[in-house]
């Protein structure tokens, strides 16, 4: 993991605060899921079943949620639980959202945070859920393994596809988020291993998959268009970086792992994409987005060419 070589000079510049002294960045490893028509009753529940997963694991840092009815920010009440969130909602059918994070303020950058959204394809929407830890909490924790983690989750929820990686975090905070759009930008071509992590910048997963990364997620709809899994192996064992390629199955999906570990950029050469996440991006290329969708860090007119870095 070259984020661990780079310099601490080459960083520092990328996570400024705020005149208050607020973190205006964070720098984590995110989990990211996306799938249709989140508003079902079982999807919501599922993905309830994994935050109190992630919950158990580091929930005593969550300090910030939106209330599940009137989307206010409240600080967490003591002893709160997914279950409680859960029972907010009717038992059907029903659109949701959640925010929880650590920052200080509801407006900071966090380094633990989890975000959703439960919506329907009827109205051209597509559902997510992303999870973030610290950057350095695997190194922190070694009886957890990222890989372990995302093959549970993804079982959990049978997501179409996801990714896993490190990356760049915005604040909860619109004036913010337009005040380190630049930065975000100069972050993601510097180190383009890395992702910008800002799931309201994803509207264009309605249309198909978006960038691979370190982890890679695919359930079994993408799995088939691809022509099976024998069909992906053959595929993945004819590119020359093919080897570096793990796959992981789970029932219902598949992980692939490009290389031991995440990397920001090629070997010392910052702005270089890693030339092992190539061999997943040309594989799941046919079900790539063809939209372009602007968002923080990343103008519209360069979308198309940020999901193809790796090609």
């Amino acid at each position: 993991m070259n984020f661990y070589k780079t310099s601490p000079r080459a960083l520092e510049q990328f996570f400024p605060q705020d005149d208050q002294g607020y973190a205006l960045t964070s720098f984590g490893f995110y989990f990211s899921f996306r799938f249709p028509d989140g508003y079902r009753r079982e999807l919501r529940r599922r993905c309830a079943e994994i935050c109190a997963d992630y919950w158990r694991l580091c929930g005593r840092h969550l300090v910030w949620m939106t209330e599940p009815k009137t989307k206010y920010w409240q600080r967490i009440p003591e002893g709160y639980s997914m279950q409680q969130w859960l029972q907010a909602f009717p038992d059907q059918d029903w659109v949701w959202s959640m925010i929880f994070h650590s920052g200080r303020i509801p407006s900071e950058a966090a380094e633990y945070q989890i975000t959703g959204l439960g919506k329907s394809t009827q109205t051209f929407s597509y559902s997510r859920l992303t999870l973030i830890l610290p950057a350095t909490w695997f190194a922190q924790n070694p009886g957890q393994h990222p890989i372990e983690l995302f093959l549970r989750w993804s079982a959990i929820l049978q997501a179409r596809d996801g990714s896993a990686g490190l990356g760049l975090v915005p604040p909860e905070d619109t004036p913010k988020r337009g005040r380190t759009s630049k930065l975000a930008a100069a972050f993601r071509q510097q180190f383009p291993g890395a992702e910008l992590v800002n799931p309201l910048g994803q509207q264009n997963m309605f249309w198909g998959l978006l960038s691979v990364n370190w982890l890679t997620m695919i359930g079994s709809e993408c799995i088939e268009k691809l022509g099976g899994v024998a069909g992906i192996k053959t595929r993945l064992a004819n590119e020359a970086l093919g080897s570096e390629i793990g796959i992981h199955e789970y029932p219902g999906g598949m992980i692939f792992s490009a290389g031991e570990a995440p990397l920001l950029y090629q070997d010392d050469e910052i702005g270089q994409p890693p030339l092992v996440y190539g061999p997943v991006a040309r594989l799941l290329k046919p079900l790539r987005t063809k939209e372009p969708w602007g968002s923080w860090g990343l103008p519209e007119e360069e979308c198309l060419d940020w999901l193809a870095r790796f090609d």
